[in-house]
């Protein structure tokens, strides 16, 4: 008896184990079935999120019916969702199921796009691409759409076509004007070469005159440089070719002479225009100083700017000694004439006693009136008439 009452407990405790085992793993399946569920809630909260958040529109179709879509569908088509879920299709595509059927709005892939025009609450067409899927093909059968607003592409790219036919025409006014402007270049460019050679011929002719003229002749830039010269130039201030290219006008120009020229440089730009003739002294390469008469023009370079100053000058070195030597004797021929005192007009004399009588009335001798008026000076003496009167026997 007490063997029958161990082995019916032992039945029982193997039983209770069993349960207890089988227990936990029922609890450890709930909690994978929870965590599970924990993810496919997560999962299905992320879905919604992505859903919600594109700007491609959603639906989903059962029998071709509306079911189910997002905000982005409502959007692009102006409805709300009470307007749209439980509706037909046809609502928004009059001619889906035509098109289904086609193959026109499902295509060999997924990803496949088709361009639609959907109709909008208001009416009007939006232009869309759509992509479907189908979930399931048993009655009824059930599908996903996806559609993506590109009117704002159409747009564009109906901008963009209306810009590259107007970039096409400007090209072509562009080319048209290029072609034209080609032609006046090349005509410009030979007669530009027509000039350079005749204007070439000109400073050869303008070289060789300038060479074979007794006058020098010396160009300044406004810094006071030499930059053109003539051989007479070199000559009149004995200085060689190397020498005076380049050279500043005040190394050759006494002081006085550095002035007037500094005067006319800076009278370039101003309204007041320099002097045209002017004469100034040279300082030679051996010390010596020579006077030179220059005629002086403005020099101006390619758009008519000043440039600088151009001479023509003249050696007057003797001119000037013998002008002044000429002064001199005119100055000292003056001094003399004011020394000497001149008698003239009638002078009353007596006839008898050969008084004569003065501005105030009076009579007086000769002598006295003429030394008064005069620097003449008299000595007394007999002529020979007078001699044989007075003494006759001498």
């Amino acid at each position: 008896m007490d063997k029958i009452t161990h082995n019916h407990d032992e039945q029982q405790r193997r039983l209770l184990q069993e349960y207890i085992f089988n227990l936990e793993d029922v609890q450890e399946q709930a909690e994978e079935l929870s965590a599970a569920h924990e993810k496919l809630k997560q999962s299905q909260e992320m879905l919604r999120a992505v859903v919600d958040s594109t700007t491609h529109g959603l639906c989903l179709l059962r029998n071709n019916i509306f079911t189910w879509c997002n905000e982005a569908f409502l959007d692009i088509l102006g409805w709300r969702k009470e307007e749209v879920i439980g509706k037909a299709i046809d609502l928004i595509h009059p001619h889906f199921v035509e098109d289904a059927k086609s193959g026109i709005i499902f295509g060999t892939s997924p990803k496949t796009m088709r361009e639609h025009n959907l109709l909008h609450k208001d009416g009007h067409c939006v232009p869309c691409l759509v992509s479907g899927r189908i979930l399931q093909l048993d009655n009824p059968a059930s599908y996903i759409l996806s559609i993506t607003d590109f009117s704002r592409r159409k747009q564009m790219e109906q901008e963009l076509r209306r810009h590259s036919e107007r970039l096409e025409e400007i090209v072509k006014e562009r080319t048209a004007k290029l072609l034209i402007a080609n032609e006046h270049l090349h005509e410009e460019i030979n007669e530009r070469k027509w000039t350079e050679k005749a204007l070439r011929e000109s400073e050869e002719k303008y070289r060789t005159i300038l060479q074979s003229i007794k006058e020098g002749y010396f160009e300044l830039d406004l810094s006071g440089n030499i930059i053109f010269f003539n051989e007479a130039a070199c000559r009149s201030s004995q200085y060689s070719t190397e020498e005076i290219m380049g050279m500043h006008y005040q190394r050759y120009c006494t002081t006085e002479s550095v002035m007037k020229i500094s005067k006319m440089l800076r009278e370039i730009s101003s309204p007041e225009k320099p002097e045209k003739r002017i004469d100034f002294e040279i300082i030679c390469k051996n010390g010596k100083i020579i006077i030179v008469e220059a005629s002086v023009t403005v020099l101006l370079d390619q758009v008519g700017e000043p440039a600088g100053l151009r001479f023509v000058t003249r050696d007057v070195t003797e001119r000037k000694k013998a002008q002044e030597e000429r002064e001199k004797l005119i100055r000292e021929l003056r001094e003399a004439l004011a020394s000497v005192k001149i008698l003239s007009g009638l002078l009353p004399i007596c006839s008898c006693c050969k008084k004569i009588r003065n501005d105030e009335g009076y009579w007086e001798q000769i002598e006295s009136y003429i030394r008064d008026r005069s620097d003449a000076d008299f000595t007394h003496g007999i002529c020979p008439e007078c001699r044989k009167k007075l003494y006759p026997n001498i």
